[in-house]
């Protein structure tokens, strides 16, 4: 289990990315969705270093996903306590029919403002 893997109620919740072994079963859901167009990529063909995109499993079984990408935020860096630099802002969030939307949307809500946090990126647009 990698550093990325987070478990969040009943899904296994990873962050991925076009490098990841599961990468092609994720991308291939977000078609299935209609969500592709959410994502951003970088001319190489990759996922843009600006977003991340998070992954709900069941065993192998891909059932939800959610993005979001980060943009600079003015901040009081002179502060005493200076804020985020980055503000993480949803680009799309989906789960699999017959799935439990709401816990799987919601595990994969609670997973990305966890990673976003670690990223140092201020996460309450996520939390919306």
């Amino acid at each position: 289990m990698s550093a990325n893997t987070m478990f969040s109620g009943p899904a296994r919740i990873e962050v991925v990315d076009d490098r990841h072994e599961r990468w092609p079963s994720v991308l291939e859901f977000i078609d299935r969705v209609g969500e592709r167009e959410r994502l951003q990529f970088s001319d190489d063909g990759g996922i843009s270093t600006r977003q991340a995109v998070l992954a709900a499993f069941l065993g192998d079984q891909v059932v939800g996903h959610l993005a979001f990408h980060v943009e600079p935020l003015l901040a009081d860096v002179a502060a005493e306590k200076p804020r985020s630099t980055l503000l993480a802002k949803l680009d799309g969030c989906s789960v699999a029919d017959g799935q439990d939307q709401e816990t799987i949307c919601t595990s994969l809500r609670t997973a990305a403002i966890d990673w976003a946090r670690r990223i140092r990126c201020d996460a309450d647009a996520i939390a919306v």
